[in-house]
């Protein structure tokens, strides 16, 4: 086991630093990445609109080529070693060793660019002498975020449809899966382009896109490092449940009430201005966004549940834990709290 979390450190920081070279690189063209968000913060109009979603298009092409990588970069480094091969064989048992691992390494991925959203909104929420700079770093957040979710749907409706496409396609990408992602999705894509465009210095939102970020990226962490423990020992077992404290915790923390607040109190700033497409468009978002919250904090619920009341006697493995809730996986969420092949997740 310490040999499967130092490769899995391996991976988490080159992922990291793939997807940080990727977007360190696309700044050095003046009209693409960095001056193209600060171009929506200067100008007005039309154009800054049609820059962002230039941004966006673009940003969705480099998270396409660093999950590319690395699901590459994970098979390069884990594959062929026993130990990886159980991780998939108990986690994924109704798909082939390559679309489990390709999963978990997406799931990583995934994990790597939520952190790096949270970090991009910390100087907003805590560098007070530097509003303009903060600001300027919550819509490079926000622009990430959604060009990660363009490319997540794109990816899935090209497998359902096109590759492998057919009965094999909508096996891999069933509806429930397409629906679930899109409760996820639904916040940014009604509203993280507006708010780049008009309230971009709001502190809300900036505390909003935090909470969103740091917790999606501290639930993925969780979720995979929980996939590499051996529930049948004694001290992996006693990992997976402190882990899964940790994981309704964040969720309790960062999609709990203090959410809420953060939402109705932006809500409330849309109505005191008389902006009510805003209003319409947050509130559907808004809307969304619980129903996929509430989702994960059940989930996570019952695996706390679950492996707090664990029997290591029993020595039940976790795939034969992995059919035991219909109702879960109805949604596309496994019992130990992951989410299931066919539904990918995200924050």
């Amino acid at each position: 086991m310490v040999q499967c979390r130092t490769s899995l450190w391996y991976l988490v920081r080159d992922s990291f630093l793939v997807i940080v070279f990727a977007v360190s690189l696309a700044s050095i063209f003046d009209q693409i990445a960095w001056k193209t968000v600060a171009d929506i913060l200067l100008d007005s109009g039309k154009a800054a609109l049609e820059t962002q979603l230039f941004a966006i298009v673009f940003l969705a092409g480099v998270c396409k080529g660093c999950f590319d990588l690395a699901r590459r970069r994970g098979r390069y480094f884990l594959d062929g070693h026993p130990w990886y091969q159980k991780i998939i064989s108990d986690n994924f048992p109704a798909v082939s060793p390559y679309e489990g691992s390709d999963f978990f390494c997406s799931l990583i991925a995934m994990g790597v660019q939520h952190t790096i959203g949270a970090v991009l909104c910390v100087p907003a929420l805590f560098c007070n002498g530097m509003p303009s700079v903060g600001s300027r770093l919550v819509v490079c957040a926000g622009v990430l975020e959604v060009a990660w979710e363009v490319f997540d749907m794109a990816e899935l409706y090209y497998a359902r449809y096109f590759s492998p496409g057919g009965d094999a396609g909508k096996r891999q990408v069933p509806v429930r899966r397409l629906v679930f992602q899109g409760l996820h999705h639904s916040m940014a894509t009604c509203m993280v382009v507006p708010m780049n465009h008009v309230y971009h210095q709001e502190p809300n939102y900036a505390c909003l896109v935090f909470l969103l970020q740091i917790s999606g990226g501290s639930w993925l962490f969780l979720i995979a490092y929980g996939m590499t423990l051996d529930i049948s020992r004694g001290s992996d077992l006693v990992r997976m449940q402190v882990s899964s404290l940790a994981i309704v915790l964040v969720l309790v923390l960062a999609r709990g009430p203090l959410m809420y607040f953060v939402v109705y109190k932006l809500l409330a700033l849309f109505n005191r201005d008389h902006a009510y497409g805003f209003l319409a468009f947050g509130i559907v978002g808004a809307l969304g966004m619980c129903l996929f919250s509430y989702l994960i904090f059940w989930d996570a619920m019952k695996r706390l549940y679950k492996f707090w009341n664990w029997k290591h006697q029993l020595q039940t493995s976790k795939s034969d834990e992995f059919l035991e809730v219909p109702d879960a996986q109805s949604l596309g969420i496994c019992a130990t709290g992951t989410v299931e092949i066919d539904c990918v997740t995200c924050d």
